[in-house]
């Protein structure tokens, strides 16, 4: 505990943070300790490494308040007149505030509030120090672990009640920059800080709560006049209306005073990769989750599941997963009674000899599933990849997508404890995207049995080379029994297309951008399929052709690819 003399105001200015950049130092006073002064006092602030303009400048100001917000400031020639040579280093005289708080020096480039070094990014706790008593809040840090191991700890007594003690941030979010989002409580309410390991706040918005992470190190927060789309900058870029709570069974609601209504979201807003991308924990596909932590698997990989519900999907040391083949005696596609169903072989055979609904006939031999895949004279974008892949394997058209199902190998994807890296359950621009971003990587050494925690997920299929080598066939069947009323023939030759394309089912705009794909490759299933010519096409934004309808909104559901497959007569519904 800092200790002063009874009737002394004293100032708490914290050090700058370590690095190679331009910097600034008060009294002398480098990281990792603070400075304190005395109020009234001068300060002698010393800068570095500036990018040497004319008008860069200092300013003093009240820890965690706006970059416009300042007390006082300064040019390089410590006036308020620029010089007329820039300089990259100075000296300048300031005088401590008279009020005891926590302050910071700020070093901003060219006449703009872009900083590029401050003496403390982040909140310090004011420290009472007066005429009857010293009177000084807990101490907090803030900490994070890797492997079990402490990585990095700093003092972080961030601004909340000022009283007796001071209430810490309460991280909620990690982004996908590894930043995290969170809530700091005060008297005067919320106020929403997006933080890194050290303590730098990055941004901060007032009365605002983090919701969920989005790609590109952005967030959605909820406000008390709605609910907000922020991106990396901390700029609010979009509204989102009517934010729905996602049930595990992948179903969307919203309440009012008097009752819960199930909902189709109208908004486009995809859940960031990371450990924390919502409250509490890592999503399933399902958008809600209970964070289970193994703590002994390798690398502590997080793991998350309904823990009184579903199979039990342990991670294991990459290269030693395994999995079993599907039970050649479990059935599929039935309603109530699983005696009804067929076996995956039976499925298997009606895609590849047909079935008939009534009076209507179904199958890869019908004239409208062979003009699908064949014909010049259709305009969506996907006919030239389709045509090239129906005529790409001997002995003549259409033989790809029969040779594709024949030898397609089915294995029950809730046993399945080989990693998604190792069971090629990746695409190439996966692939991509993880070389980019390697906390993406990290995540392909999660097993496949993640995938299946979700009886809403059918099925997930290899789309790369695995690590047994051979060509490229195999598929991950959900075998609890409510996913199986819903694995159909439609279900084989879905996945037999992600076997033969190697691609996504779907990837938006925004992801496109991140990982551009090239015009001569169709980048995702729905574009494959005439889907998808603009962001975001779902099964109510198709014609009655099953085109895309510009202009609609999809909302992730990709069913309709297999939809698209029955429309085009290739399989019974």
């Amino acid at each position: 505990m800092r200790t002063a003399l009874a009737f002394a105001a004293f100032l708490i200015i914290a050090a700058p943070r370590a690095s190679a950049q331009p910097a600034i130092a008060v009294n002398g006073v480098v990281p990792p300790e603070q400075a304190a002064a005395a109020a009234g006092s001068t300060l002698s602030v010393s800068v570095s490494g500036g990018p040497g303009n004319a008008t860069d400048w200092v300013a003093l100001a009240t820890a965690g308040t706006a970059d416009t917000s300042y007390l006082d400031w300064r040019y390089l020639n410590g006036a308020t007149a620029p010089p007329s040579s820039g300089l990259t280093s100075a000296t300048l005289a300031f005088t401590a505030p008279v009020i005891a708080g926590s302050y910071e020096l700020r070093f901003f480039v060219n006449n703009t509030y872009q900083r590029v070094a401050t003496t403390y990014d982040g909140y310090r706790t004011v420290r009472h120090v007066g005429g009857c008593a010293i009177r000084t809040g807990p101490e907090n840090h803030l900490t994070t672990t890797s492997g079990g191991d402490v990585a990095s700890d700093v003092t972080w007594d961030q601004r909340g009640d000022f009283d007796w003690y001071t209430v810490p941030v309460e991280p909620v979010l990690q982004l996908e920059d590894q930043s995290f989002a969170g809530v700091a409580d005060s008297r005067s309410g919320l106020t929403l800080l997006v933080f890194d390991a050290t303590g730098h706040v990055k941004w901060s918005v007032s009365n605002a709560y983090p919701v969920m992470t989005t790609p590109g190190s952005g967030l959605v927060a909820s406000m008390p006049t709605g609910d907000y789309q922020f991106d990396v900058n901390g700029d609010a870029v979009a509204r989102v209306n009517a934010l729905p709570t996602f049930s595990w069974m992948k179903d969307a609601y919203v309440t009012t005073n008097t009752e819960v209504s199930q909902i189709r979201p109208d908004f486009d807003v995809r859940t960031g990769a990371g450990w924390a991308s919502e409250p509490q924990g890592n999503p399933s596909t399902a958008h809600t989750f209970v964070s289970v932590y193994e703590i002994q698997a390798p690398e502590g990989f997080p793991l998350h599941g309904l823990t009184s519900w579903g199979r039990a999907c342990p991670v294991v040391a990459p290269g030693t997963g395994t999995r079993a083949l599907l039970d050649p005696n479990l059935t599929f596609d039935f309603t109530r009674d699983p005696a009804t169903g067929k076996t995956f072989e039976e499925l298997r055979t009606e895609v590849l000899q047909g079935s008939t609904v009534g009076t209507t006939s179904y199958s890869l031999a019908t004239p409208n599933c062979v003009s699908f895949f064949s014909d010049a004279a259709q305009t969506d974008v996907g006919k030239s990849f389709r045509i090239a892949l129906y005529n790409r394997d001997p002995p003549g058209p259409g033989a790809s997508i029969r040779n594709g199902v024949s030898r397609q190998r089915a294995f029950s994807g809730n046993d399945a404890t080989m990693s998604l890296r190792d069971a090629g359950v990746l695409t190439d621009w996966d692939i991509k995207e993880g070389n980019k971003i390697p906390r993406i990587a990290t995540l392909f050494d999660q097993p496949v049995c993640q995938r299946f925690l979700s009886p809403k997920t059918h099925a997930a299929s290899q789309a790369t080379a695995s690590r047994d080598g051979g060509i490229i066939r195999d598929t991950y069947i959900n075998v609890d029994l409510e996913a199986r009323k819903a694995v159909t023939a439609g279900t084989i030759l879905h996945e037999t297309l992600h076997n033969l394309t190697g691609l996504n089912d779907f990837i938006s705009t925004d992801m496109r951008n991140v990982v551009p794909i090239p015009s001569t490759e169709a980048g995702d299933l729905k574009t494959f399929i005439g889907i998808v010519r603009i962001r975001g096409i779902g099964p109510t934004c198709v014609d009655a052709n099953g085109y895309a309808i510009p202009g609609c909104v999809d909302s992730g559901n990709t069913d309709d690819i297999t939809q698209q497959l029955i429309r085009k007569m290739c399989v019974a519904k």
